[in-house]
């Protein structure tokens, strides 16, 4: 037993090495650093918001969704469940745009973005 921390190591090693895999909602907003911004409001439709920097604009667009509550209100043996309500989820798509209106950084906030096109 003088390796018993060996294996244990080693799959932590592994798994903190292991690449992160981008989400969906990664994917969509990614994909449009370095593109004008006029194609992504060509593509997902006007802004929910706009705001003005030093360095350029900040745009951003709101998506939300519903989702069924999994956890039964009542925990007590024997007796009917009643499932909690829905939760809203929403996220937020946020693109910063140079002065030359180029994307130059690109992130969603939030729950997981699904609703982003």
């Amino acid at each position: 037993m003088k390796y018993g921390w060996l294996l244990p190591g080693l799959v932590l090693l592994v798994s903190c090495a292991a690449p992160q895999v981008p989400s969906p909602a990664d994917r969509a907003v990614e994909r449009w650093r370095g593109k004008p911004i006029a194609r992504v409001i060509d593509s997902w439709g006007p802004p929910s918001e706009k705001q003005e920097t030093a360095e350029g604009e900040v745009y951003s667009w709101e998506a939300s969704a519903y989702q069924a509550s999994n956890i039964p209100a009542n925990l007590a043996p024997g007796t009917t469940y009643a499932y909690g309500p829905r939760r809203e989820l929403n996220c937020r798509a946020v693109f910063e745009v140079d002065n030359a209106g180029i994307v130059t950084k690109a992130e969603w906030q939030g729950y997981e973005c699904y609703g982003l096109p």
